[in-house]
């Protein structure tokens, strides 16, 4: 719902910072996650569009932020349970994840800036 008729990120938001961070940013709010496991804090996006997550990728990749590309969390036809109720995958779900601290948080006088930057409340939101 957020790229009507299209499976790819408009060129119009990808040639400024400021509107790629807001489309970032509503994406990770329908598609991501922003975690901790293990102790280590993640930042995730999943979706079944391999296209656009690969085009995210290059994009963050360009803006300094090293992430590995995105790769299949589950196969199409994969089963999982969620809330007690058996789901089956209608194609190949796709996650890209960033993981390193160095990516997630890095000081602004840093080219490029970090993933995430503290909030007030304790918490982390996003920047580029």
């Amino acid at each position: 719902f957020l790229l009507k008729n299209s499976q790819m990120v408009p060129q119009w938001i990808l040639k400024r910072k400021k509107f790629f961070a807001n489309f970032l940013a509503g994406f990770t709010d329908a598609e991501g996650s922003i975690f901790i496991s293990n102790g280590m804090a993640s930042y995730a996006l999943a979706n079944y569009n391999h296209h656009l997550l690969n085009q995210i990728y290059h994009h963050l990749n360009r803006l300094n932020i090293d992430l590995k590309p995105p790769k299949i969390g589950r196969k199409k036809g994969a089963q999982f349970i969620d809330k007690g109720k058996m789901y089956k995958t209608n194609g190949d779900y796709w996650v890209l994840s960033v993981n390193k601290k160095s990516s997630l948080i890095r000081p602004k006088s840093h080219l490029g800036g970090g993933l995430l930057k503290p909030t007030p409340e304790g918490g982390f939101g996003l920047q580029l």
